[in-house]
């Protein structure tokens, strides 16, 4: 990343509980490439932050990113439970870290890494409930996960609490009274959010409260007029956020739940950036959600990495154009659209990833790992005292100056649209000076059908095959054994494709038209 002469004050916060926090005072869009692993991790995927401004996420690994950027922080390789691929989805302020690796001869497991890299730091593999695979999403300040497992007819929500190996256990959080559900969001009283199957079969949000078996309870949150939601992520305060469907179907939106069910809880309807759809993903204690939106002018299934504020009229910021405007020069380097966003912390500190390009020179480009700092835009929580603890810790980064890199032409059309029909009709609809490259791959005619990934919108349905004698081109789900059939949802295929991603692009380095791993839907036009 080519920097301008900047001047980064780093302080130590002290929270009034007692839990040391970094807060950054630099200016606002700041923005890290936080690098990869190298190796086999030639890309990178921010995917949880803490408090104290500790990141985690994969890259071909799981990895730790700790430290102040530029001066001394590091990327640090947790290793996996005996697989080749593993990646990081949570982190607390301890440092322990919630995610997924593969096995030695087995699918993918829940881990809780534990202790210093290097120095006594280990991996410890959470196991399922009875089935054969298993993904932690989230992680508290006690340690306890939350997350998806297998059962022995489907998968269900866990809370895993305690040590592994010394007692530790992972608690079945059962359904809405369908046959699956999922785990993704875990706050420091316990509470578990994600999304689970009615009788009906429909998917709703959840939140879980108490202890299974002991009055513990999961309570159906809603929707927003229609019949499907989701919830991904809970706050201190027991506030939810996830994506519903609104009346009729027609779209679904990013929510902001708050209160009791059934005593006075509300699911409020945080809108879009002028497009018809939009899912909430992550939300601090003070209640700022970050996700996705559309805008009005985009293709149909195109998303904004998007921060909902708390002001009465819940304001989305398109954060792909307030970096733009808050900081041009670093900007202009990083196409946010193209990722994903995927944590946010109290500090207003946003982790994920984009695609990095500084032009000639600069740092190695491609998909990135970040750290935003958005904290312009989020008032600190209260009661939160800032106390000075030795010196500030000093970043000086400086780097020739550079133009901007130009938009590649592909930045005029929507990308993960897959065009179906007569190749000479449907390149008459493209704009002129659209395309980056123009790939063929003989032998035609060969009659062979080769699947390309889809990921839609919480349940909805399937796509097809291309076909090598010249057949139509639908979608078609992936193919992981059990785990993506049709209980499986966009984010669950988003993160399989996260874990192998380094993988496809050693194999296909054109993986990337057919299949872009930051979680938005690809959508077939004719």
């Amino acid at each position: 990343m080519a920097f301008r002469t900047r001047l980064f004050h780093f302080a130590v916060a002290l929270v009034s509980a007692g839990m040391l926090a970094s807060s950054a005072d630099a200016a606002p869009g700041d923005i890290y490439n936080l690098g990869t692993l190298g190796g086999f991790g030639t890309t990178s995927f921010g995917r949880g932050i803490s408090n104290s401004g500790l990141v985690t996420g994969g890259s071909g690994h799981a990895f730790l990113y700790t430290g102040t950027p530029g001066a001394g922080a590091a990327m640090v390789d947790l290793g996996t439970l005996g697989g080749q691929f593993g990646s990081g989805a949570a982190v607390n302020d301890a440092g322990q870290v919630a995610g997924t690796s593969d096995t030695t001869g087995a699918p993918f497991h829940a881990f809780l890494y534990t202790g210093t890299p290097g120095s006594g730091g280990a991996m410890a593999d959470l196991g399922t409930l009875g089935g054969n695979y298993s993904d932690g999403y989230a992680i508290n300040s006690a340690g306890q996960v939350a997350g998806t497992a297998a059962t022995i007819g489907g998968e269900h929500a866990f809370r895993y609490s305690g040590t592994p190996g010394a007692g530790g256990a992972m608690v079945d959080l059962g359904t809405l009274g369908g046959t699956n559900s999922s785990g993704h969001g875990i706050n420091d009283a316990g509470q578990v959010a994600g999304y689970a199957q009615t009788a009906s079969g429909a998917s709703r949000a959840f939140r879980y409260t108490g202890t299974p078996g002991a009055g513990g309870a999961m309570v159906d949150l809603g929707t927003l007029g229609g019949t499907q939601s989701a919830g991904y992520d809970v706050n201190n305060a027991g506030q939810v956020t996830g994506s519903a469907y609104t009346a009729g179907d027609v779209a679904y939106h990013a929510f902001r739940y708050t209160g009791t069910p059934g005593a006075g809880g509300t699911m409020v309807d945080l809108g879009t950036l002028g497009g018809p759809n939009s899912w909430g993903w992550a939300i601090n204690d003070a209640g700022f959600v970050l996700g996705f939106a559309d805008r009005s002018a985009d293709p149909a299934g195109a998303f904004w990495p998007t921060l909902w504020l708390t002001d009465a009229a819940n304001t989305a910021i398109d954060l792909d154009a307030w970096i733009d405007v808050a900081n041009p020069t670093l900007g202009a380097y990083w196409t946010l659209s193209s990722g994903s966003v995927r944590g946010i912390n109290n500090h207003g500190l946003i982790t994920g990833w984009g695609d990095y390009n500084d032009g000639p020179g600069g740092l190695s480009d491609g998909k990135r790992a970040f750290l935003l700092d958005a904290s312009s835009l989020i008032p600190e929580p209260a009661g939160l005292a800032l106390l000075s603890v030795g010196a500030s810790s000093v970043l000086r980064r400086q780097r020739r100056r550079r133009a901007p890199p130009p938009r590649r032409p592909s930045s005029l059309i929507d990308t993960r649209v897959i065009y179906c029909g007569d190749c000479l009709e449907q390149l008459r609809k493209l704009p002129d000076r659209c395309v980056d490259l123009i790939y063929i791959d003989p032998p035609f005619g060969s009659g062979s059908n080769r699947s390309t990934a889809c990921r839609t919108p919480l349940n909805s349905g399937s796509c097809g095959t291309r076909n090598g004698a010249g057949g139509a081109l639908t979608c078609q789900r992936p193919t992981r054994p059990a785990r993506l059939a049709a209980t499986a949802t966009r984010e669950e295929k988003l993160d399989l494709v996260e874990l192998v991603n380094d993988l496809f692009e050693h194999r296909w380095r054109l993986r990337k038209t057919l299949d872009d791993p930051h979680g938005r839907p690809h959508s077939c036009r004719r």
